[in-house]
C-alpha cells in the first residue's frame, strides 16, 4: 500500500492506490517525534513534505509539550506538511493553548487552501471565432491544495439576456500550491454559440461530481471581499468582456495593400507595403498590450519584426500613418 519512496509530479493524481494513500498525525507536537510518529525525522520530514503535495494531511494532538506544542511550531510544520485537517476537539489544553495565543483563527483560516486573486489581466474585447486570452496571478494562503480533482472555468454571463458560457482551463487547481504567486496565462478558445453583446467575467471552481457541480456550496470561494456569488458559486472578475463580430483594433479604414508572411509566423515576420517607411508599425498581444520587438528595415516597403521571443498566440500589427489606420491579426506558434 505504500513506498519509502515519496509520490512524484508525475505519479500524483494518477489513482493508484499510493496516489490515493493519505497521512494522519494522531499525536502531533506531543514529543520531538510525535510520540512515535517519525522514526527518523531527518528522512521522513522531507518524504512527508513532498508527498503531501498531493495527498491529505492531518490529525490531532495528544498532550500539552511547550514550546513545541506552541502556536510558531505548529504553524511552521502544518504549513511544511500541508495539513487540510485538525481535529479541534483533542488534545483540549493544546487547542486552547492556540486560542490564547492568537494563531487558532490563523489555524483556521489555512488549513486546507485558500485562494486569493491577486491580479487579472484581461481584455477589453474580444472578436467571435478567436480566443480568449488572459493572466491571473493567484496567491495560496492555505497550508495544501485541493487534493480532489477539480477543473476551473472562466465564465462569460451576458449583460443582457443572463446566458452563461462556459470555458474550461487547463490549468489544474490541484497545483495552486503555496507559498508563492501562482501565475496563470491561458489561450481559451470562445464557445461557438457566443453572441455579440457585453459580458461578466467570473472564475468558478465547481465540485468534479455532477451530482454537486451546481450546487455553490461546494464551489471554491476565493478569500477576496465582493468577489463571491453565493448562488451561483462563482467568482467575479469584476471585468466586462465587449464581444464583437469584427476584427480587434479596426476602425473601420480602407484596407492597405499590405503583405504578411510567413503566417504563422516562428521567429520573423515580414511586412511588405509600398512606401513602408511612412507608416508606424506596432504590435499588439490580445490583451490589447502593446508589445515591443526588434525590427530590421530592408528597404523603404520592407521590415522584418523579429517574433522569436514571443509566446505562442494571437497578436495584431498595426499600421498608421496620419489618419489612415489599418490592423491585421496574425499568429505566433514556435
Amino acid at each position: 500500500m505504500y513506498s519509502p519512496n515519496a509520490l512524484t509530479n508525475s505519479q500524483a493524481f494518477s489513482e493508484s492506490n499510493l496516489a490515493r494513500l493519505g497521512h494522519h498525525n494522531d499525536c502531533f507536537l506531543a514529543t520531538a517525534d510525535d510520540n512515535g510518529t517519525y522514526d527518523d525525522v531527518v528522512a521522513e520530514y522531507p518524504y512527508l513534505a513532498q508527498e503531501t503535495k498531493f495527498v491529505p494531511m492531518g490529525g490531532e494532538t495528544c498532550d500539552l509539550n511547550s514550546p513545541r506544542t506552541d502556536c510558531a511550531t505548529a504553524i511552521f510544520e502544518m504549513n511544511k506538511f500541508h495539513w487540510s485537517f485538525l481535529n479541534l476537539d483533542y488534545y483540549p489544553e493544546v487547542i486552547d493553548g492556540f486560542e490564547a495565543n492568537n494563531c487558532f483563527t490563523e489555524i483556521q483560516k489555512n488549513l486546507g487552501y485558500r485562494f486569493q486573486l491577486k491580479t487579472a489581466q484581461l481584455p477589453t474585447s474580444v472578436t467571435l471565432g478567436t480566443t480568449l486570452s488572459f493572466t491571473l496571478t493567484i496567491k495560496n494562503h492555505g497550508y495544501a491544495a485541493p487534493f480532489n480533482e477539480r477543473n476551473a472555468y472562466i465564465v462569460l454571463k451576458n449583460l443582457t439576456t443572463n446566458q452563461v458560457y462556459k470555458m474550461m482551463m487547463t490549468s489544474d487547481p490541484r497545483l495552486w500550491l503555496g507559498p508563492n504567486d501562482i501565475t496563470i496565462t491561458e489561450n481559451l478558445t470562445l464557445p461557438s454559440g457566443l453572441v455579440t453583446g457585453n459580458y461578466k467575467m467570473y472564475l468558478q471552481l465547481p465540485d468534479s461530481s455532477p451530482t454537486l457541480a451546481s450546487r455553490s456550496e461546494y464551489a471554491i470561494r476565493f478569500a477576496n471581499e465582493n468577489l463571491w456569488e453565493s448562488n451561483t458559486g462563482y467568482n467575479s472578475l469584476d471585468h466586462t468582456l465587449n464581444v464583437t463580430d469584427t476584427t480587434l483594433g479596426l476602425y473601420n479604414s480602407a484596407k492597405l495593400n499590405m503583405s504578411l508572411y510567413p503566417v504563422p509566423a516562428k521567429n520573423e515576420l515580414t511586412v511588405e507595403l509600398n512606401d513602408l517607411n511612412e507608416y508606424e508599425i506596432s504590435l499588439y498581444n490580445s490583451l490589447g498590450q502593446l508589445i515591443k520587438v526588434p525590427n530590421t528595415i530592408i528597404s523603404n516597403n520592407k521590415v522584418v519584426l523579429n517574433t522569436s521571443s514571443l509566446v505562442d498566440g494571437l497578436y495584431f500589427v498595426d499600421l498608421s500613418k496620419g489618419a489612415i489606420k489599418d490592423t491585421r491579426k496574425i499568429i505566433v506558434k514556435h
